[in-house]
């Protein structure tokens, strides 16, 4: 386990995937099985299916924001 931004310890988690196999949402539980975090995973793609960006956000509106550049020969 880890601990969760609010300081609760997580000790299960729940996830979703899109249909390229990438994470979609993740929820996390705490000992008493009360939800402590929710994130909505979002991405972009380029034209080969390579994911060039990943939206991550919280249901605190916090996010992160991850580019990635190919560069194909």
């Amino acid at each position: 386990g880890w601990f969760n931004k609010d300081g609760s310890y997580h000790t299960g988690s729940k996830s979703t995937y899109n249909e390229k196999g990438k994470m979609s949402q993740m929820i996390t539980y705490d000992n008493n099985n009360k939800m402590t975090s929710d994130v909505i995973l979002t991405y972009d793609y380029d034209a080969k299916g390579n994911w060039i960006r990943a939206i991550a956000k919280w249901q605190d509106n916090s996010v992160i924001i991850e580019e990635r550049e190919y560069i194909y020969f």
